[in-house]
């Protein structure tokens, strides 16, 4: 494990162990279970499996604290992997306000890509958020192992409520543009993806 990463964990877990020890109220204890099937697993802007994946999630929280468990399970023969688990991606969260107006995250995720030729790697990332007009938002994405690669993801939306009468109370558009830079071995590659969800 890369010495970045180590003193990160350390980072992380004394800022956890201060923030909740000096909370005037005990930490809440949440726990979800989602499970998702995709027709293409899109990461990024990426097309990484063209066919359908069964995508299930375990998240844990406490207080600002949160972890997470996702996994993607192949479920086509195209790379003859039909019913196997994929990849497992392990990660750990920390969220917080700055200041008024002003949140910020940071964590590490765990990329495992079990029953593949693909090397397991780690990236770390921290966040900000601003409660104001769109609520933008822009996070960083720096992988410390195998990818030697970093990710920038900026982000706007907003919330309308009770646009038709037929329509959930809430209808949230959140575009997202992501601009990302990977050190392959013989060029660098710069790209651009532009990413709406509605839900």
């Amino acid at each position: 494990m890369s010495s970045k990463l180590t003193t990160f964990g350390i980072v992380l877990i004394a800022t956890l162990t201060s923030s909740i020890a000096l909370a005037e109220d005990a930490p809440s204890l949440g726990f979800d279970i989602s499970a998702d099937y995709v027709g293409k697993y899109i990461f990024r802007g990426q097309n990484l499996q063209d066919d359908g994946a069964f995508q299930p999630s375990v998240n844990l929280t406490y207080g600002k604290f949160s972890a997470n468990i996702w996994a993607s399970v192949e479920l086509s023969k195209i790379n003859g992997n039909s019913g196997e688990i994929t990849e497992v991606d392990y990660s750990l969260d920390y969220s917080d306000t700055l200041c008024e107006g002003i949140g910020y995250s940071i964590g590490v995720i765990n990329y495992v890509f079990p029953n593949t030729s693909i090397e397991d790697t780690v990236e770390i990332y921290v966040g900000l958020s601003f409660d104001t007009f769109l609520s933008p938002s822009i996070t960083l994405y720096n992988d410390v192992d195998e990818a030697n690669g970093s990710y920038v993801s900026v982000g706007i939306g907003h919330t309308f409520e009770k646009v038709v009468g037929d329509v959930p109370d809430e209808v949230q558009a959140a575009p997202t543009i992501a601009t990302e830079r990977l050190r392959a071995p013989s060029r660098l590659i710069s790209r651009i993806t532009t990413h709406l969800v509605c839900g």
